[in-house]
Protein backbone atom coordinates (compact mmCIF):
# COMPACT_ATOMS: atom_id res chain seq x y z
CA UNK A 1 0.00 0.00 0.00
CA UNK A 2 1.42 3.43 -0.89
CA UNK A 3 2.17 5.64 2.13
CA UNK A 4 0.21 8.57 0.69
CA UNK A 5 -1.78 9.59 -2.34
CA UNK A 6 -2.67 13.03 -3.68
CA UNK A 7 -5.80 13.67 -5.73
CA UNK A 8 -6.77 16.92 -7.44
CA UNK A 9 -10.51 17.39 -7.83
CA UNK A 10 -12.00 19.08 -10.91
CA UNK A 11 -12.57 22.27 -8.89
CA UNK A 12 -8.84 22.44 -8.08
CA UNK A 13 -9.09 21.16 -4.52
CA UNK A 14 -6.09 19.01 -3.63
CA UNK A 15 -6.62 16.14 -1.19
CA UNK A 16 -3.72 14.12 0.21
CA UNK A 17 -4.46 10.81 1.90
CA UNK A 18 -1.78 9.68 4.35
CA UNK A 19 -1.87 5.95 5.05
CA UNK A 20 1.23 5.81 7.28
CA UNK A 21 -0.86 5.73 10.48
CA UNK A 22 -3.04 3.00 9.02
CA UNK A 23 0.03 0.90 8.22
CA UNK A 24 1.13 1.10 11.87
CA UNK A 25 -2.30 0.06 13.10
CA UNK A 26 -2.39 -2.85 10.67
CA UNK A 27 1.00 -4.09 11.88
CA UNK A 28 -0.21 -4.05 15.50
CA UNK A 29 -3.33 -6.05 14.56
CA UNK A 30 -1.52 -8.88 12.80
CA UNK A 31 -1.86 -12.15 14.64
CA UNK A 32 -4.87 -10.98 16.66
CA UNK A 33 -8.46 -11.95 16.04
CA UNK A 34 -9.52 -8.81 14.22
CA UNK A 35 -11.73 -8.22 11.21
CA UNK A 36 -11.56 -5.30 8.82
CA UNK A 37 -14.60 -4.29 6.77
CA UNK A 38 -13.74 -2.24 3.73
CA UNK A 39 -14.78 -1.38 0.23
CA UNK A 40 -12.51 -2.17 -2.67
CA UNK A 41 -13.20 0.74 -5.00
CA UNK A 42 -11.37 4.04 -5.24
CA UNK A 43 -14.51 6.16 -4.86
CA UNK A 44 -16.08 4.55 -1.78
CA UNK A 45 -14.31 6.99 0.54
CA UNK A 46 -15.86 9.92 -1.35
CA UNK A 47 -19.39 8.66 -0.63
CA UNK A 48 -18.52 7.76 2.95
CA UNK A 49 -16.67 10.97 3.86
CA UNK A 50 -18.25 13.36 1.37
CA UNK A 51 -17.13 15.14 -1.76
CA UNK A 52 -17.79 18.35 -3.63
CA UNK A 53 -19.42 18.30 -7.05
CA UNK A 54 -18.28 20.67 -9.84
CA UNK A 55 -21.31 22.87 -8.98
CA UNK A 56 -20.05 23.20 -5.40
CA UNK A 57 -22.66 20.95 -3.79
CA UNK A 58 -21.41 18.64 -1.05
CA UNK A 59 -22.53 15.05 -1.37
CA UNK A 60 -22.15 12.55 1.44
CA UNK A 61 -23.90 9.22 1.72
CA UNK A 62 -22.09 7.17 4.37
CA UNK A 63 -22.72 3.43 4.45
CA UNK A 64 -19.97 1.84 6.58
CA UNK A 65 -20.13 4.13 9.62
CA UNK A 66 -23.93 3.80 9.96
CA UNK A 67 -23.65 0.02 9.58
CA UNK A 68 -21.01 -0.08 12.34
CA UNK A 69 -23.05 2.19 14.58
CA UNK A 70 -26.12 -0.02 14.19
CA UNK A 71 -24.09 -3.00 15.41
CA UNK A 72 -22.57 -1.20 18.42
CA UNK A 73 -25.26 -2.06 20.98
CA UNK A 74 -25.85 -5.67 19.82
CA UNK A 75 -22.07 -6.25 19.98
CA UNK A 76 -21.77 -4.72 23.45
CA UNK A 77 -24.67 -6.86 24.65
CA UNK A 78 -23.19 -10.07 23.19
CA UNK A 79 -19.78 -9.33 24.73
CA UNK A 80 -21.30 -8.56 28.12
CA UNK A 81 -23.30 -11.80 28.05
CA UNK A 82 -20.15 -13.78 27.22
CA UNK A 83 -18.24 -12.06 30.05
CA UNK A 84 -21.09 -12.72 32.50
CA UNK A 85 -21.03 -16.42 31.54
CA UNK A 86 -17.25 -16.48 31.87
CA UNK A 87 -17.09 -17.70 28.28
CA UNK A 88 -14.38 -15.59 26.73
CA UNK A 89 -13.75 -18.19 24.00
CA UNK A 90 -16.88 -16.94 22.22
CA UNK A 91 -15.31 -13.49 21.64
CA UNK A 92 -13.84 -14.66 18.33
CA UNK A 93 -17.29 -15.88 17.26
CA UNK A 94 -18.84 -12.55 18.28
CA UNK A 95 -16.21 -10.58 16.36
CA UNK A 96 -16.76 -12.68 13.24
CA UNK A 97 -20.55 -12.39 13.45
CA UNK A 98 -20.48 -8.62 13.99
CA UNK A 99 -18.06 -8.12 11.08
CA UNK A 100 -20.25 -10.05 8.67
CA UNK A 101 -23.39 -8.34 9.99
CA UNK A 102 -21.75 -4.94 9.35
CA UNK A 103 -20.82 -6.05 5.83
CA UNK A 104 -24.40 -7.13 5.16
CA UNK A 105 -25.90 -3.95 6.63
CA UNK A 106 -23.51 -1.67 4.69
CA UNK A 107 -24.65 -3.34 1.48
CA UNK A 108 -28.30 -2.85 2.48
CA UNK A 109 -27.66 0.84 3.18
CA UNK A 110 -26.08 1.32 -0.26
CA UNK A 111 -29.21 -0.11 -1.87
CA UNK A 112 -31.55 1.89 0.39
CA UNK A 113 -29.88 5.29 -0.12
CA UNK A 114 -29.69 4.69 -3.19
CA UNK A 115 -26.14 5.44 -4.20
CA UNK A 116 -25.26 5.89 -7.84
CA UNK A 117 -23.35 2.64 -8.22
CA UNK A 118 -22.63 0.17 -10.97
CA UNK A 119 -22.65 -2.55 -8.28
CA UNK A 120 -18.85 -2.31 -8.09
CA UNK A 121 -19.02 -0.61 -4.67
CA UNK A 122 -21.73 -2.95 -3.43
CA UNK A 123 -19.87 -6.05 -4.53
CA UNK A 124 -16.51 -4.82 -3.22
CA UNK A 125 -17.53 -4.56 0.44
CA UNK A 126 -15.94 -7.45 2.29
CA UNK A 127 -14.57 -8.65 5.60
CA UNK A 128 -10.79 -9.14 5.75
CA UNK A 129 -8.19 -10.38 8.19
CA UNK A 130 -5.31 -7.93 8.77
CA UNK A 131 -2.87 -10.43 7.27
CA UNK A 132 -4.71 -10.50 3.96
CA UNK A 133 -5.44 -6.79 3.75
Amino acid sequence: MPRSRTVTLPNGTVITYDYSGLEGIMKKLKGKHVKIISDGVTYGKFWELGHTTPSGAILQKPFLVPACEQMREPMKKAIQQAVNRGDLKTMDVIIDKVAFDVEKRAKQIIVELPLVDTAALLNSIAVHDPEGF
